[in-house]
Protein backbone atom coordinates (compact mmCIF):
# COMPACT_ATOMS: atom_id res chain seq x y z
CA UNK A 1 0.00 0.00 0.00
CA UNK A 2 1.03 3.30 -0.88
CA UNK A 3 0.12 5.53 2.63
CA UNK A 4 1.05 4.27 5.84
CA UNK A 5 4.18 2.47 6.85
CA UNK A 6 3.78 -0.38 9.15
CA UNK A 7 7.61 -0.59 9.87
CA UNK A 8 7.28 -1.81 13.52
CA UNK A 9 5.10 -4.59 12.40
CA UNK A 10 7.35 -6.00 9.71
CA UNK A 11 10.26 -5.32 11.92
CA UNK A 12 8.70 -6.95 14.43
CA UNK A 13 7.78 -10.37 12.01
CA UNK A 14 11.73 -9.98 10.36
CA UNK A 15 10.06 -9.26 7.07
CA UNK A 16 12.97 -7.58 4.56
CA UNK A 17 11.55 -4.53 2.76
CA UNK A 18 10.31 -5.31 -1.26
CA UNK A 19 12.65 -4.63 -4.06
CA UNK A 20 11.32 -4.22 -7.58
CA UNK A 21 11.49 -7.87 -8.06
CA UNK A 22 10.52 -9.28 -5.55
CA UNK A 23 6.71 -10.77 -4.47
CA UNK A 24 4.23 -8.24 -4.35
CA UNK A 25 1.82 -7.54 -1.81
CA UNK A 26 -0.61 -10.19 -0.96
CA UNK A 27 -4.35 -8.97 -1.64
CA UNK A 28 -7.45 -8.66 0.20
CA UNK A 29 -10.32 -9.33 -1.86
CA UNK A 30 -13.98 -7.25 -0.98
CA UNK A 31 -16.88 -9.56 -0.70
CA UNK A 32 -19.69 -8.65 -3.48
CA UNK A 33 -22.22 -7.15 -2.52
CA UNK A 34 -25.03 -9.59 -4.56
CA UNK A 35 -23.88 -11.84 -7.16
CA UNK A 36 -21.77 -9.43 -9.74
CA UNK A 37 -22.48 -10.02 -13.49
CA UNK A 38 -19.84 -11.75 -16.18
CA UNK A 39 -19.24 -10.07 -19.28
CA UNK A 40 -18.73 -12.69 -22.06
CA UNK A 41 -15.87 -11.85 -25.36
CA UNK A 42 -14.19 -13.78 -27.29
CA UNK A 43 -14.72 -17.42 -25.30
CA UNK A 44 -13.59 -15.39 -22.02
CA UNK A 45 -16.22 -14.19 -19.06
CA UNK A 46 -14.77 -11.00 -16.92
CA UNK A 47 -15.68 -9.24 -13.70
CA UNK A 48 -13.65 -6.51 -11.91
CA UNK A 49 -13.31 -6.93 -7.94
CA UNK A 50 -12.43 -4.67 -5.84
CA UNK A 51 -9.34 -5.20 -3.63
CA UNK A 52 -7.15 -3.73 -1.17
CA UNK A 53 -3.39 -4.35 0.24
CA UNK A 54 -2.21 -6.73 2.91
CA UNK A 55 0.85 -5.91 3.23
CA UNK A 56 2.14 -2.58 3.11
CA UNK A 57 5.53 -3.26 3.30
CA UNK A 58 5.72 -5.36 0.10
CA UNK A 59 5.55 -3.51 -3.19
CA UNK A 60 2.55 -2.68 -5.22
CA UNK A 61 1.74 -5.02 -7.84
CA UNK A 62 2.02 -3.97 -11.70
CA UNK A 63 -0.76 -4.49 -14.15
CA UNK A 64 -1.01 -7.59 -15.13
CA UNK A 65 0.37 -9.09 -12.31
CA UNK A 66 -0.89 -12.83 -11.83
CA UNK A 67 -2.89 -13.94 -8.29
CA UNK A 68 -4.42 -17.15 -7.01
CA UNK A 69 -6.64 -17.44 -4.53
CA UNK A 70 -5.53 -18.52 -0.86
CA UNK A 71 -8.91 -20.30 -0.51
CA UNK A 72 -10.27 -21.30 -4.00
CA UNK A 73 -13.60 -21.75 -2.54
CA UNK A 74 -14.02 -18.11 -2.18
CA UNK A 75 -14.84 -17.30 -5.45
CA UNK A 76 -18.39 -18.67 -6.87
CA UNK A 77 -20.03 -18.88 -10.06
CA UNK A 78 -24.11 -18.40 -10.36
CA UNK A 79 -25.85 -19.85 -12.96
CA UNK A 80 -29.69 -20.33 -14.01
CA UNK A 81 -30.25 -23.93 -15.34
CA UNK A 82 -32.99 -23.78 -18.48
CA UNK A 83 -35.25 -25.19 -15.64
CA UNK A 84 -35.03 -22.41 -13.38
CA UNK A 85 -32.91 -23.30 -11.01
CA UNK A 86 -29.83 -21.62 -9.76
CA UNK A 87 -26.54 -23.65 -10.00
CA UNK A 88 -23.69 -22.12 -7.70
CA UNK A 89 -20.37 -24.08 -8.47
CA UNK A 90 -16.94 -23.21 -7.13
CA UNK A 91 -14.38 -22.13 -9.31
CA UNK A 92 -11.37 -20.41 -7.87
CA UNK A 93 -9.12 -23.09 -8.78
CA UNK A 94 -9.65 -21.93 -12.28
CA UNK A 95 -10.85 -18.77 -12.03
CA UNK A 96 -7.50 -16.01 -13.67
CA UNK A 97 -6.82 -13.20 -11.21
CA UNK A 98 -5.14 -10.62 -12.69
CA UNK A 99 -4.67 -6.71 -11.56
CA UNK A 100 -6.25 -3.95 -13.26
CA UNK A 101 -5.54 -0.62 -11.30
CA UNK A 102 -2.66 -1.55 -8.54
CA UNK A 103 -4.26 -3.15 -5.34
CA UNK A 104 -7.77 -1.73 -5.96
CA UNK A 105 -8.98 -3.70 -8.63
CA UNK A 106 -8.37 -7.83 -9.77
CA UNK A 107 -9.97 -8.86 -12.77
CA UNK A 108 -11.34 -12.30 -12.47
CA UNK A 109 -11.30 -14.74 -16.13
CA UNK A 110 -13.20 -17.30 -16.78
CA UNK A 111 -13.78 -19.69 -19.85
CA UNK A 112 -16.94 -18.79 -21.75
CA UNK A 113 -17.53 -22.80 -22.22
CA UNK A 114 -17.79 -23.45 -18.23
CA UNK A 115 -21.55 -21.59 -18.54
CA UNK A 116 -22.35 -23.55 -22.09
CA UNK A 117 -21.57 -26.49 -19.43
CA UNK A 118 -23.54 -25.52 -16.56
CA UNK A 119 -26.78 -25.35 -19.06
CA UNK A 120 -26.66 -21.28 -19.11
CA UNK A 121 -25.91 -18.42 -20.99
CA UNK A 122 -25.73 -15.82 -18.70
CA UNK A 123 -24.00 -16.41 -15.43
CA UNK A 124 -22.31 -14.15 -12.44
CA UNK A 125 -19.84 -14.56 -9.98
CA UNK A 126 -19.85 -14.01 -5.81
CA UNK A 127 -16.83 -13.54 -3.87
CA UNK A 128 -17.63 -14.37 -0.16
CA UNK A 129 -16.34 -12.79 2.88
CA UNK A 130 -12.60 -13.21 4.11
CA UNK A 131 -10.93 -13.73 0.77
CA UNK A 132 -7.46 -12.94 -0.30
CA UNK A 133 -5.33 -13.61 -3.23
CA UNK A 134 -1.48 -14.29 -3.20
CA UNK A 135 0.89 -13.42 -6.37
CA UNK A 136 2.09 -16.33 -8.39
CA UNK A 137 5.40 -17.22 -7.46
CA UNK A 138 8.49 -16.17 -10.15
CA UNK A 139 10.82 -18.05 -10.34
CA UNK A 140 14.50 -16.18 -9.09
CA UNK A 141 12.79 -13.97 -6.57
CA UNK A 142 14.97 -12.58 -4.44
CA UNK A 143 12.21 -12.08 -1.64
CA UNK A 144 9.34 -14.65 -2.08
CA UNK A 145 6.45 -14.51 0.39
CA UNK A 146 7.24 -16.76 3.02
CA UNK A 147 4.75 -19.20 5.06
CA UNK A 148 4.49 -16.73 8.22
CA UNK A 149 3.82 -13.92 6.15
CA UNK A 150 0.84 -15.66 3.84
CA UNK A 151 -0.70 -16.97 7.26
CA UNK A 152 -0.41 -13.74 9.03
CA UNK A 153 -1.95 -12.02 5.83
CA UNK A 154 -4.68 -14.28 5.01
CA UNK A 155 -5.47 -15.00 8.99
CA UNK A 156 -5.35 -12.17 11.90
CA UNK A 157 -5.04 -9.28 9.30
CA UNK A 158 -7.48 -10.22 6.75
CA UNK A 159 -10.18 -10.75 9.55
CA UNK A 160 -8.79 -7.47 11.31
CA UNK A 161 -10.10 -5.52 7.63
CA UNK A 162 -13.02 -7.21 7.11
CA UNK A 163 -15.45 -4.91 9.40
CA UNK A 164 -14.20 -1.99 7.66
CA UNK A 165 -13.82 -3.38 4.01
CA UNK A 166 -17.67 -4.43 4.45
CA UNK A 167 -18.76 -2.25 6.72
CA UNK A 168 -20.93 0.81 6.58
CA UNK A 169 -18.00 3.34 6.46
CA UNK A 170 -18.92 6.10 4.00
CA UNK A 171 -15.92 5.42 1.76
CA UNK A 172 -16.56 1.44 1.90
CA UNK A 173 -19.95 1.80 0.90
CA UNK A 174 -19.00 4.27 -2.20
CA UNK A 175 -16.69 1.64 -3.33
CA UNK A 176 -18.94 -0.79 -3.58
CA UNK A 177 -21.51 0.79 -5.55
CA UNK A 178 -18.80 1.78 -7.74
CA UNK A 179 -17.78 -1.31 -8.54
CA UNK A 180 -21.01 -2.95 -8.89
CA UNK A 181 -21.63 0.41 -11.54
CA UNK A 182 -18.35 -0.72 -12.95
CA UNK A 183 -19.31 -4.19 -13.65
CA UNK A 184 -22.83 -3.16 -15.07
CA UNK A 185 -21.93 -0.22 -17.64
CA UNK A 186 -20.69 -1.68 -21.26
CA UNK A 187 -17.27 -2.21 -22.01
CA UNK A 188 -16.49 1.15 -23.19
CA UNK A 189 -18.75 2.83 -20.77
CA UNK A 190 -20.16 5.01 -23.10
CA UNK A 191 -23.83 4.33 -23.50
CA UNK A 192 -26.95 6.55 -23.57
CA UNK A 193 -28.00 8.64 -20.31
CA UNK A 194 -30.79 6.05 -19.68
CA UNK A 195 -28.56 3.26 -20.14
CA UNK A 196 -25.91 4.81 -17.29
CA UNK A 197 -29.10 5.89 -15.36
CA UNK A 198 -30.31 1.83 -15.50
CA UNK A 199 -26.99 0.77 -14.01
CA UNK A 200 -26.60 3.32 -11.21
CA UNK A 201 -29.99 2.52 -10.36
CA UNK A 202 -29.41 -0.91 -10.13
CA UNK A 203 -25.60 -0.85 -8.59
CA UNK A 204 -27.71 1.33 -5.89
CA UNK A 205 -28.86 -2.01 -4.27
CA UNK A 206 -27.20 -1.58 -1.08
CA UNK A 207 -29.19 -0.83 1.79
CA UNK A 208 -28.58 2.37 3.85
CA UNK A 209 -28.60 1.79 7.79
CA UNK A 210 -26.95 4.51 9.00
CA UNK A 211 -25.58 7.79 8.36
CA UNK A 212 -22.43 7.05 7.04
CA UNK A 213 -23.42 4.66 4.40
CA UNK A 214 -25.94 7.24 3.63
CA UNK A 215 -22.92 9.49 3.07
CA UNK A 216 -21.54 6.76 1.08
CA UNK A 217 -24.27 6.36 -0.97
CA UNK A 218 -24.15 10.55 -1.50
CA UNK A 219 -20.21 10.43 -2.46
CA UNK A 220 -20.67 7.35 -5.16
CA UNK A 221 -23.74 9.24 -6.36
CA UNK A 222 -21.52 12.19 -7.14
CA UNK A 223 -19.12 10.34 -8.54
CA UNK A 224 -21.34 9.07 -10.77
CA UNK A 225 -22.84 12.44 -12.14
CA UNK A 226 -19.58 14.04 -12.65
CA UNK A 227 -18.24 11.28 -14.27
CA UNK A 228 -21.24 11.12 -16.54
CA UNK A 229 -20.06 14.69 -17.73
CA UNK A 230 -16.86 13.59 -19.06
CA UNK A 231 -18.32 10.62 -21.27
CA UNK A 232 -16.17 12.12 -24.11
CA UNK A 233 -13.02 13.34 -22.55
CA UNK A 234 -10.03 11.44 -20.63
CA UNK A 235 -10.76 7.77 -21.51
CA UNK A 236 -15.09 8.25 -20.92
CA UNK A 237 -16.97 7.76 -18.05
CA UNK A 238 -16.24 3.94 -16.85
CA UNK A 239 -11.74 5.61 -16.44
CA UNK A 240 -13.71 8.21 -15.28
CA UNK A 241 -15.31 5.72 -12.53
CA UNK A 242 -12.28 3.60 -12.31
CA UNK A 243 -10.41 6.63 -10.68
CA UNK A 244 -13.25 7.16 -8.00
CA UNK A 245 -13.32 4.17 -7.28
CA UNK A 246 -9.66 3.82 -6.32
CA UNK A 247 -9.58 6.72 -4.75
CA UNK A 248 -12.56 5.02 -2.23
CA UNK A 249 -10.98 2.45 -1.69
CA UNK A 250 -7.74 4.10 -0.96
CA UNK A 251 -9.29 5.61 2.08
CA UNK A 252 -10.78 2.15 2.99
CA UNK A 253 -7.11 0.94 3.22
CA UNK A 254 -5.67 3.97 5.27
CA UNK A 255 -8.49 2.98 7.55
CA UNK A 256 -7.44 -0.59 7.60
CA UNK A 257 -3.91 0.22 8.42
CA UNK A 258 -4.81 2.65 10.99
CA UNK A 259 -6.60 -0.40 12.57
CA UNK A 260 -3.75 -2.88 12.16
CA UNK A 261 -1.11 -0.69 13.44
CA UNK A 262 -3.34 0.27 16.83
CA UNK A 263 -3.55 -2.99 17.51
CA UNK A 264 0.18 -4.04 16.34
Amino acid sequence: MRFIKAGTLAAGLGFVASTAMAAPQMLGLVATNGATPLTCEGGICTAEISAFCLQEYRGEPARGTAYNLVDPTKILLVASAADGREIRRSVGHVAHLTVTRGQYALRISLPQDMLAAMGSRDAAIVVAPLASAIPVPVVGDPNPLTEQEIALAAGPLRTAAQPIVAGNEQNAVAARITNRLLNLLPPEGNGTRVAHNRAFDTALGARRSSPNADYGVVRATEAFHTCRTLRMVDGGVKRCLETAHDRFMGFVNIDYWRAVGAGS
